[in-house]
């Protein structure tokens, strides 16, 4: 876990690619963490949605609750935006295209990498350079009890199931969420398939902080401490507090990174 978190306050949405936030810098060895609270009345929706494409907007005109739709506008719109003040390329001028498992990415990024998860009334986007990323927050209120069940008899390891089965009902809702935003985060940075991969990853080693790598059959194992070249590729794996009641986890690529977390205001 990260604790002590400090989320800076560098000015609001509004502000990016167009004054103060016009310029971002980052360097390979630090990770920023951005959030932003998608239910505030003051977002100004209709701008925002002018930075978004056409397939966007299409996406967008999808959803069947307003809300719904509404954190889709915002949410994509801060990605521009963010992802305009690192690259210097204006929001609308930015491309993106997909993996092989439909993971996005910016076309002529010069090794910018990102990734963006929301859950609720939060959205989070980590970004990174020169490393795969990835982030996932979780609302703890957002399943039932028997979603909970059926989600870890399906794509929890058996060493997992079987430590979730020894706590009591609280404990195991909390650490199934805690296990569930690792294991998304891990996923989204691979950019790999859900279903197929998340099934061999076991993060019951890990705790709230630590390493996953690679071997050679493609297992993923955990260490405390970060391997000896070689030994496999190595990811940093970190769960944090967005607010009450929501939980998260970053994955990013090699060794633990110096973390900087931002909120953007309405």
């Amino acid at each position: 876990m990260i604790k002590g978190i400090s989320w800076q306050r560098p000015g609001r949405i509004t502000d990016l690619a167009l004054n103060s936030l016009t310029s971002i810098s980052l360097t390979p060895n630090r990770v920023h963490v951005w959030r932003l609270l998608l239910d505030q009345e003051t977002l100004p929706v209709d701008s925002l949605k002018d930075v978004l494409s056409e397939k966007e907007i299409e996406r967008a005109g999808k959803f069947y609750f307003k809300h719904d739709q509404r954190r889709y506008i915002i949410s994509r719109a801060l990605l521009r935006k963010l992802l305009a003040s690192y690259s210097g390329a204006g929001p609308q001028e930015l491309s993106f295209s997909r993996g092989a498992h439909g993971k996005p990415y910016l076309d002529n990024c010069n090794g910018l990498a990102f990734n963006l998860s929301h859950a609720g009334s939060w959205a989070l986007i980590a970004v990174a350079k020169g490393r795969d990323i990835g982030v996932d927050v979780e609302w703890l209120q957002s399943r039932t009890q028997d979603r909970i069940e059926t989600i870890i008899k399906r794509f929890y390891t058996p060493e997992e199931r079987e430590f979730l089965e020894s706590l009591d009902r609280e404990e195991r809702t909390k650490f199934f969420y805690t296990f569930w935003v690792q294991k998304g985060a891990l996923v989204k940075a691979l950019g790999e398939n859900l279903p197929a991969l998340i099934q061999r990853i076991n993060v019951l080693g890990l705790g709230e902080e630590g390493f996953l790598y690679t071997d050679q059959g493609g297992n993923f194992r955990t260490s405390c401490k970060p391997l000896e070249p070689g030994s496999g590729k190595l990811w940093s794996l970190n769960n944090f507090k967005v607010a009450a009641e929501y939980t998260a986890a970053v994955c990013v690529e090699g060794k633990r990174p110096e973390f900087s977390f931002r909120q953007l205001e309405g």
